[in-house]
């Protein structure tokens, strides 16, 4: 079965991963505590099994997704 953008749906956490990765930052420069780490651990295993980070990098499944949410596009 193939992901589409139009079936995923992002949570806060996601998206701001999407977001720091597409702005040239490093997935986890909003992440303060260990705490925090271990559940970006988990945000970034279910980008990645979407296909929307591979090798921490956002892929074009990622953007568009991410595009697709966009409050520029007005449907934030």
């Amino acid at each position: 079965m193939t992901t589409t953008a139009k079936k995923i749906k992002l949570s806060p956490s996601q998206r701001r991963v999407l977001q720091n990765v597409s702005e040239g930052r490093s997935w986890d420069s909003h992440i303060t505590g260990r705490s925090a780490y271990g559940g970006a651990t988990a945000t970034l295993n279910s980008l990645t099994k979407h296909g929307l980070l591979k090798n921490c990098q956002i892929t074009d499944l990622g953007r568009v997704v991410l595009g697709a949410l966009t409050p520029a596009n007005g449907r934030a």
